[in-house]
């Protein structure tokens, strides 16, 4: 798994957005799956997921968790559907 250190500012900076875009190319050339850290808004999201990454976590979706109440929010609530 390949992780860039956070999603910076990508639509306020030409060479971020390039240097994002060199990331992920190269990420799925050698065929490893990327994760792109520190999401926070939805223009993020959108790019993201138009240079075909798909895997992404950050502030946009939640805040940081507790182990036990990330349990309690995404593994128990899943467990209780039929």
């Amino acid at each position: 798994m390949f992780s860039p250190a956070g999603v910076p500012a990508i639509s306020c900076n030409f060479k971020i957005s390039y240097d994002l875009k060199s990331l992920i190319h190269l990420a799925q050339s050698i065929e490893c799956e990327l994760l792109a850290e520190g999401v926070e808004r939805p223009e993020e999201v959108l790019f993201l997921k138009e240079h075909s990454c798909t895997v992404f976590q950050g502030y946009y979706y939640n805040k940081p968790l507790q182990i036990k109440d990330f349990e309690e929010k995404c593994l128990l609530k899943s467990s209780l559907l039929p």
